[in-house]
């Protein structure tokens, strides 16, 4: 007999307030695991991250606090979820399509592609001017990225192979499984089954992916790629397939970044391109999404269904 949860003939309603409530408990436990973790470090009382030998004090708590935060934040809601729903931890994101390989390549196209348009949506944070009753707001912005950039300077300019790799993880690895699952996996899904269409989920989740980051001028930049990814999974039905290109695209940047910061490359990833760049890489990505559309698959009692055989991937 095929192990079932203990929710999963609740109504899509139900099973959506389910979601919500777990979202905000992984967010309280992993902000409270965040505040021990840097307390009982700066404490001396546990040795954890203290390998990390070539970080400074400060920053090597951010790293920790940041890696449990993710584990909590994101990790628990959708594994939580999938076991109430489906018996098993990863059953409620079984049963998808994981064949034909060709997918992915145009999907990293995509993602390549979308890379590069989306410099016409980051905020120049230098000449963009506040309106007056948004002063507080610009005041908060500028100090909130300028903290992030300070983090992410310091995280580029680390030493040594542990060090690097713990780094590459909390960048690259965690965010790719632990975003993917929640905001695509089981946010998007459960959206779509709740309003039974797929772009109102797809724009939600795309939007509060924007939001989570807390960026405000590469917002409308986070909220495209939440987009792109969204809508690769809604034509494509793999969340593994968005877990890999979002590990690559994440990978990618951080790698380009570190070698052009210690100057092993002379290529800077933050360069502005000119105007025909992105708008070309614009259309090329609109062609590559056509041409996926034309081989939609969608989830019909665990099988996966072709809809339209015209192309092949």
């Amino acid at each position: 007999m095929k192990k079932q949860g203990i929710l999963k003939n609740a109504s899509p309603s139900l099973q959506f307030l389910l979601l919500l409530l777990l979202i905000v408990i992984g967010l309280i436990v992993g902000t409270a695991f965040s505040i021990v973790t840097v307390w009982t470090i700066n404490g001396g009382q546990i040795s954890m991250g203290q390998t990390l030998s070539s970080l400074s004090g400060s920053l090597k708590n951010l790293v920790v606090a940041q890696i449990i935060s993710q584990l909590f934040t994101f990790l628990l809601p959708p594994l939580c979820f999938s076991y109430l729903i489906s018996g098993s931890l990863f059953g409620y994101f079984l049963g998808e399509d994981k064949k034909n390989p060709k997918k992915y390549f145009v999907g990293f196209a995509i993602i390549l592609l979308a890379g590069f348009f989306l410099q016409l949506l980051i905020i120049d944070k230098e000449s963009f001017i506040f309106p007056d009753w948004l002063k507080g707001l610009e005041i908060s912005s500028m100090r909130t990225q300028a903290t992030y950039d300070s983090f992410v300077k310091q995280l580029i300019g680390i030493k040594g192979a542990f060090n690097f790799s713990v780094v590459f993880v909390m960048i690259a690895i965690l965010p790719a499984i632990g975003e993917e699952l929640l905001f695509r996996g089981v946010i998007q899904k459960s959206i779509a089954a709740l309003t039974k269409t797929e772009w109102p989920a797809i724009i939600i989740s795309g939007v509060l992916f924007g939001l989570m980051h807390m960026e405000f001028f590469n917002f409308f930049a986070l909220c495209f790629m939440g987009f792109v990814l969204g809508t690769l999974y809604s034509f494509t039905k793999n969340i593994w397939l968005t877990i890999f290109l979002h590990f690559m695209n994440n990978a990618i940047s951080f790698i380009t970044l570190y070698f052009y910061q210690n100057g092993t490359s002379k290529f800077d990833p933050e360069q502005k391109l000119p105007l025909y760049i992105p708008l070309i890489a614009g259309v090329a990505m609109l062609i590559l999404f056509y041409m996926l559309h034309k081989k939609k698959f969608e989830i019909t009692k665990g099988e996966t269904i072709i809809e339209n055989t015209e192309t092949t991937f």
